[in-house]
């Protein structure tokens, strides 16, 4: 008979408290990299540079947020301790240098990804600590990350079709000629840096309050 084990019952199973967090940290980690976290996010930049605006988009949108939900059904079997604590270290800090890193590169599509990891890792911290007002904001976060990625992915594959060309500093004076196009992408950069009344800045505030708390 094929057995299925629910994630409760897989917990009861492991006796080893070593063999239990080394499968369990494995588990966390396949979701982390998929959610993506600093440091396991290097293939990112490059999907999205190699593939198609529709790619990019059903990437950003859709399955970087199955990491989150794969936490979520994790979030059973685990229990807050150093190692949880180092993960969550790692996706903070990583959200401060990926900002930096966003001022050094010159390709529109590599920015827009760079921002998505500094942007999740305020996620990585609201889903770890499982607190009820976390999780909300993390989900919050989540779909509402989902939608600002798709539409600045658009945004930039707008401007890519105008001038054949991705980098930064062939946009100069090109928004100033396209009045339209240039308030709609000024409106996807806002949505994307999270300001009032959009529900970006509404689970940030929540997710950091939660973080804070603790």
């Amino acid at each position: 008979n094929q057995k299925i084990f629910f994630f409760t019952q897989f917990y009861l199973k492991l006796n080893s408290h070593e063999i239990h967090w080394i499968l369990i940290l494995r588990r966390v980690i396949a979701f982390l990299v998929k959610l993506p976290v600093f440091m396991g996010h290097l293939w990112l930049p490059k999907a999205h540079v190699e593939a198609p605006v529709v790619g990019s988009i059903i990437l950003a949108s859709i399955l970087l947020k199955l990491g989150g939900y794969g936490l979520i059904r994790l979030s059973v079997l685990l229990r807050f301790n150093s190692t949880l604590r180092y993960i969550f270290s790692i996706a903070v800090t990583g959200s401060s240098f990926i900002g930096l890193i966003c001022l050094t590169q010159i390709d529109i599509k590599v920015i827009i990804a760079y921002s998505s990891v500094a942007h999740i890792g305020i996620t990585i911290g609201g889903l770890i600590y499982f607190t009820q007002m976390g999780l909300a904001g993390a989900l919050m976060l989540i779909i509402a990350h989902g939608l600002s990625s798709s539409a600045i992915f658009f945004g930039g594959n707008v401007l890519y079709l105008r001038r054949f060309s991705r980098r930064v500093i062939l946009r100069k004076g090109f928004l100033s000629s396209t009045p339209l196009i240039s308030f709609m992408w000024l409106f996807t950069i806002i949505r994307r840096m999270a300001t009032p009344p959009l529900i970006n800045l509404i689970a940030e505030l929540i997710c950091i309050s939660s973080i804070l708390s603790l």
